[in-house]
């Protein structure tokens, strides 16, 4: 999700395009997703827009060979490029504008990456204002747009053993995967605020200083659907901070959810009412590359995923906090926290190469979404590689940047990162595209709190610092401080900053523990 004011990013995932005609529609009706999807061909996650998040808790979760409402009903025989339909709520001059600019976007990405198959993008433009009641952000935020997938499918890589989220547009690289799923109609989904004061490819007259670049913005946003995010995130420490004075902030990847939930497990999420299961954490495709001194932040995935097996049944939220608390792995998940709030402390590596990219860790506190799902902003904003800063100020386009910049909007380590991803690109050899061998995931047997397991007994931790949350505090983030960054981990905090060489080494010594 983009801002404009602070411009700061939030949150933004899948974007691809579907047919090179236009339809217009003048109402909300907007046919987006978000859940876990199993079986011959593998576990999904479909994905909602933050209208239906703010409309339902629940994660629903199907197998990929069931059914779905959005699954292609007919191949159509196109090049392979990136295919769009717009859906634009506003005036025809308006929407004639917005669609040559999606256009535009869409053959810049078709011209560099060799696409092993047409990729297909639902593309809404609308007013965030009356949709989402999101005029404004804090009297100076706008939010001007988000991108999402439509599914993602979870894959073991055969390199490292490691189960990841690939987005479908991702997926579809990987051509002799076998069978392959039955992919659904829209690889990407795409929405952009009509409230905006947008500058238009087809403008005539030069960028003003209060505009934003659509074509930059829609760029942006396809970039971060072919894959270019990171699932690491804050959201367990929102979920347990409630519950715990000067609880010690901490980053983990996204929660995994199987399929085959019991009804009762799934009406618990997110509440402090009855069993809470932990099935483990799954990481993104970029998250692989991701070092932190140069420790992968893989390795930390796998030490935390040893917090009770990735398959208990904690008696209460409470039990669960205690757990997580009384855990010596949490520390792990502290160190990654002030990792991602420290300048310039975590990188993206790529294998077989020396070149690495420094991603965004200057935002404190950590912020969802722009933290780590993009690169360094000073040390990027003003080079080749501009346009994955998590920031932008309003009246430079494209065209003032082709300028600067002869490599175009997509610069050379973005380039690489989108092949160590498993894209080809044009003007790359296809030696340098990584695609690791790829299996469909299927959960373990007996997973607690699923039709498999439905009597599984639950853990019970009471001794620790849980307590039911102040009723100011159930429903309102955690502040914190930005002048201290150390402040919020404490002594552990203070030890990382002092000694970032000794908490590498550390970093490694405790993994190996861990996995004796």
């Amino acid at each position: 999700m983009l801002f404009i004011g602070n411009t700061q990013e939030a949150y933004s995932l899948y974007h691809n395009v579907w047919r090179q005609s236009i339809k217009l529609y003048r109402n909300n009706n907007h046919e987006c997703q978000q859940a876990i999807v199993i079986g011959g061909g593998g576990v999904c996650l479909d994905h909602k827009s933050r209208y239906q998040q703010q409309h339902s808790q629940h994660r629903s979760t199907r197998f990929c060979d069931e059914s779905s409402s959005n699954i292609k009903k007919s191949v159509r025989h196109l090049p392979n490029k990136v295919y769009y339909e717009l859906h634009c709520s506003d005036t025809d001059i308006i929407c004639d504008h917005v669609n040559n600019t999606v256009n535009a976007a869409t053959e810049i990405i078709s011209s560099i990456i060799q696409l092993e198959t047409p990729l297909y993008v639902n593309i809404s433009y609308f007013s965030f204002c009356d949709l989402y009641e999101e005029c404004t952000i804090n009297n100076d935020e706008v939010s001007i747009g988000q991108a999402y997938p439509s599914v993602s499918y979870l894959m073991t890589d055969g390199s490292d053993n490691m189960t990841r989220m690939y987005p479908q547009a991702t997926l579809k690289q990987f051509t002799h995967l076998k069978p392959k799923p039955q992919w659904l109609e829209f690889d990407i989904i795409a929405e952009f605020n009509g409230d905006n004061n947008w500058y238009f490819v087809d403008d005539s007259s030069a960028i003003s200083s209060d505009q934003s670049d659509l074509l930059r913005t829609i760029l942006h946003e396809l970039v971060h659907g072919l894959g270019f995010i990171s699932s690491w995130s804050d959201d367990l420490y929102q979920r347990f901070q409630p519950y715990v004075d000067g609880l010690i902030p901490f980053l983990t990847p996204m929660l995994l959810t199987p399929p085959k939930q019991l009804e009762s497990i799934m009406q618990n999420e997110n509440t402090d009412e009855g069993n809470q299961p932990f099935w483990g954490f799954v990481e993104l495709p970029m998250d692989k590359y991701l070092k932190y001194h140069s420790v992968p932040l893989s390795t930390i995935t796998n030490i935390l995923n040893n917090w009770g097996n990735a398959n208990i049944l904690y008696n209460s939220i409470y039990d669960m906090v205690n757990a997580w608390v009384d855990s010596n792995l949490s520390v792990y998940a502290q160190s990654v926290y002030y990792g991602s709030i420290t300048i310039q402390d975590i990188l993206l590596v790529f294998p077989n190469s020396n070149n690495t990219v420094t991603m965004e860790t200057s935002l404190v506190p950590f912020t969802d979404g722009s933290t780590l799902s993009h690169v360094d902003y000073s040390s990027y904003h003003n080079s080749a590689d501009y346009l994955m800063t998590y920031t932008t100020k309003p009246g430079v386009s494209i065209a003032s940047m082709n300028q600067a910049f002869s490599t175009g909007p997509l610069g050379p380590n973005l380039l690489q990162s989108l092949s160590s991803l498993g894209y080809r690109i044009h003007s790359q050899s296809s030696s340098s595209t990584i695609r690791p061998p790829l299996t469909y995931w299927n959960p373990p047997s007996g997973l607690v709190g699923t039709t498999d397991n439905p009597s599984a007994s639950a853990s019970i931790v009471p001794s620790g610092p849980a307590r039911p949350p102040p009723s100011s505090s159930s429903s309102t983030a955690p502040s914190h401080s930005s002048s201290t960054a150390s402040s919020h981990l404490g002594l552990f905090g203070y030890f990382i900053k002092s000694h970032p060489f000794l908490t590498s080494i550390l970093l490694v010594i405790w993994s190996r523990i861990v996995f004796l």
